[in-house]
């Protein structure tokens, strides 16, 4: 029992050094660390996320001004380390069966216990556990013992005038030791949790945990020593139950406690034996004691857990079952313990802002969950998201919900390209000429003057020639950077309103020749609807043609020269379809985005 004594004390020793070097290391790391942090280390694209199942950032969730820096400096990029969240409380009640250790065999099933406890986590591994504890146990030896002057208690020592070596007060010359002993007892353990610390798993059901722990008991014990009448038991049935009057064999222990059971009632009435310098409270005798055990805890849901408990407690009391001696005047040689078998139920005291107890949740699953968020493509569909897919990302649009088909800026905002009010997609003149708007603009954009006569330089309108428009590969979508070219036009065609326009198409020699010639046309019908939606321009004045794929090309540059549509006036007497079908409507050729 020494032995044990001493390892439970090494055990605590090194358990209180290991929190207090913990308790240091974390002090080192949250303050002299952290606080020094001046610059970000480690990006994040998604440092609002948090996990333990309470969604955005909420300063109460880490409960302290030096967790809530810490927390802020890890999502703002200056510290790897997110804060340790707030946990909940637990609170448990136990109760199961108890017997003692010692000098006095126990009564199988004849002792029980219940208490209640307040745990609260230090960290992932470690938490603390106040209990509070009430038992009851029973003991009844098989074997009869003599020598009872050595025993106070049966020997007058709380009543002078009875002998009970006395022949006449004790014919059978011997004693069957028995107790009862009723304990309180309160101690503060240390727990070491195992199993929820996982690296291919999020959580586990059930963990193992150890305990260590020391407090104070209270306790009274009870002597069975005489009948009804107040006579010492006759033991004499019970020592023929050995009928072969031999050394006591496992063979006599039924007979014999069945025969112990019809001779002794359940009084207890005789104190036991106790110590001249004892510490009391009330009649019980005051002890420190210390704790070990070993749980498996079982989790039912976010609020209950059930744990399965077993746990020694040891004295340094040898009188907790009421004897101490041997046969002659010699102590025995250990002191008594007590041993606990219970089941607990477990209630996670409910808290807006805290988690689970720490020692159900895995440390690991917040490191795991922000390596999951760092896919790849997630991050591409983040940094590239367009919501109102005006071709600029979201992280650098300055007009997030630009209306749909408007043009706009390299910062996402719409366009109004002569500023005269009016959005370039609502603007049926979007280069309006600053003269023409000096009496303002109509709701569509277009100027209140007309254009003087000579708005076209004096030139001849057969003579004037007119810009091509180009298009990326394969596609028919008209780029911004080319509203400036139809814009020229439509504002020649408004000078010269007798004549027509030839619009040819083109496409380069890649894919097939009927795969160009749709592409061909749906170019030049896209160019001749934006003339007409956007200027006013009637259709008729067009003259709608289309090549196909143009041979040569050996450069992008080339190539790209011969993706376009082609604007000429035409020459007298010149005339053409200005809406003609499409040449293989069944192909889908080109992109017009």
């Amino acid at each position: 029992m020494k032995r044990v004594l001493r390892l439970s004390t090494i055990l605590i020793s090194i358990l209180l050094f290991s929190i207090g070097n913990a308790a240091f290391a974390q002090k080192n790391y949250e303050d002299s660390v952290r606080k020094e942090v001046k610059a970000p280390i480690m990006p994040t694209y998604d440092p609002s996320q948090t996990t333990f199942s309470i969604g955005e950032y909420d300063s109460t969730y880490w409960n302290s001004k030096r967790k809530d820096k810490q927390q802020k400096s890890y999502q703002n990029r200056e510290y790897y380390f997110p804060a340790k969240p707030r946990n909940q409380w637990e609170l448990g009640i136990n109760f199961g069966l108890a017997n003692v250790s010692g000098d006095v065999k126990p009564i199988p099933l004849g002792g029980f216990g219940a208490g209640i406890s307040i745990r609260k986590a230090l960290g992932y591994s470690f938490s603390l556990r106040g209990t509070a504890n009430y038992y009851t146990m029973k003991g009844l030896n098989w074997e009869p013992s003599s020598g009872i002057q050595f025993n106070p208690a049966l020997n007058g020592y709380y009543d002078p005038k009875v002998d009970y070596n006395d022949p006449v007060l004790n014919p059978s010359g011997v004693v069957f030791h028995n107790y009862q002993t009723k304990i309180i007892d309160a101690s503060l353990q240390a727990l070491i949790t195992l199993g929820n610390i996982k690296f291919h798993r999020e959580r586990t059901i059930f963990i193992l945990y150890g305990m260590v722990g020391a407090g104070a008991q209270v306790y009274t014990t009870k002597y069975n020593a005489l009948d009804a009448s107040g006579a010492m038991y006759d033991y004499n049935i019970a020592l023929a139950a050995n009928t072969d009057g031999g050394p006591y064999t496992k063979e006599d222990k039924k007979p014999t406690l069945d025969a112990l059971h019809g001779i002794l009632d359940d009084t207890y009435e005789t104190a036991a034996e106790g110590h001249l310098d004892e510490e009391t409270i009330g009649d019980g005798v005051l002890n420190p004691v210390l704790k070990g055990g070993l749980g498996l805890g079982f989790r039912i849901s976010k609020r209950f857990s059930l744990g399965l408990e077993w746990i020694t407690t040891w004295t340094n009391d040898d009188l907790i079952d009421g004897q101490r001696w041997q046969e002659t005047n010699v102590l025995t040689r250990t002191f008594d313990s007590y041993n606990y078998e219970a089941i607990s139920l477990n209630i996670n005291l409910a808290t807006k802002k805290a988690t689970e107890p720490l020692w159900w949740t895995n440390p690991v699953d917040y490191t795991y969950r922000k390596l999951a968020e760092m896919d790849p493509q997630r991050i591409v569909d983040i940094i590239t998201k367009d919501t109102d897919k005006d071709g600029v990302i979201d992280l650098l649009d300055q007009e997030p919900k630009t209306k749909p088909d408007c043009q706009v800026d390299t910062k996402g905002r719409s366009l109004d390209s002569d500023k005269d009010g009016v959005l370039d997609c609502d603007d049926l003149e979007p280069f309006t000429q600053p003269f023409c708007m000096e009496d303002g603009v109509d709701a569509q954009g277009r100027g209140n003057c007309p254009c003087p006569d000579d708005c076209g330089g004096g030139m001849n309108c057969e003579e004037i020639e007119l810009p091509s428009v180009h298009f990326d590969l394969d596609k028919y979508y008209i780029k911004p950077e080319y509203y400036a070219t139809l814009h020229i036009i439509a504002e020649r065609l408004r000078f010269c309103p007798d004549l027509k326009v030839v619009v040819t198409g083109y496409a380069d020699y890649r894919s097939d020749a009927k795969y160009n010639e749709q592409l061909s046309w749906n170019r030049v019908n896209k160019t001749i609807e934006y003339l007409t939606s956007k200027y006013g321009i009637e259709r008729s004045r067009f003259i709608f043609i289309y090549k196909g794929e143009v041979e040569g090309g050996k450069t992008e540059f080339e190539k790209y020269l011969n993706r376009r549509v082609d604007f000429r006036f035409a020459k007298d007497g010149e005339n053409g379809d200005s809406n003609p079908a499409p040449p293989h409507p069944g192909i889908d050729a080109g992109e017009d985005k």
